[in-house]
């Protein structure tokens, strides 16, 4: 690992740690943190890498709950993402960004980023994980039309009652 990856990795590390250990930080202390790691982030020279950074920082913050902030950070992602070359590695990337953007009820956001994939087959996986949060926000009608978007990226005709488990895939 090169050494200015692990240093972002290590304040983005330090920033997560800090929200899951409240006892020993307040969120005041959380958040002061995360600037630093931001700066960290901007230096780095490979795409893929802020797109990590990016979203461990959002992570944090969202943990924290300042979600203003890991929404902008989550959007630094996002154009981050946008100029990786190797598909592979955008598609892998993208999937942090459309986690974070379902767990933070964001489900119009996560298809917006589905969108950005090229691969149909990938894109399947994705609606499903939109549904499994929406599902358990209880909001059981947007968490079948997400079912519904991953059945017409594989041609499926989907009808009738699902069962639960298919729509807490990601548990």
């Amino acid at each position: 690992m090169r050494r200015g990856v692990r240093a972002i990795s290590l304040a983005a590390v330090l920033c997560v740690a800090a929200c899951q250990s409240q006892e020993a930080l307040t969120r005041k202390a959380i958040l002061e943190s995360c600037p630093a790691a931001l700066e960290k982030a901007k230096q780095l020279g490979n795409d893929g890498n802020k797109t990590f950074a990016y979203w461990m920082i959002a992570r944090a913050q969202a943990k924290a709950g300042d979600v203003t902030e890991a929404r902008k950070n989550i959007d630094k992602a996002k154009a981050a993402t946008a100029k990786v070359s190797d598909d592979g590695e955008k598609t892998n990337a993208y999937r942090f960004i459309i986690y974070a953007q379902a767990k933070a009820g964001d489900a119009a956001e996560a298809k917006e980023t589905v969108a950005l994939i090229e691969k149909r087959e990938r894109k399947v996986y994705f609606y499903l994980v939109i549904a499994s949060e929406q599902a358990e926000r209880g909001n059981l009608a947007g968490a079948m039309e997400s079912v519904a978007d991953a059945g017409e990226m594989r041609g499926w005709e989907l009808t009738g009652v699902f069962p639960r488990e298919f729509l807490m895939l990601n548990r």
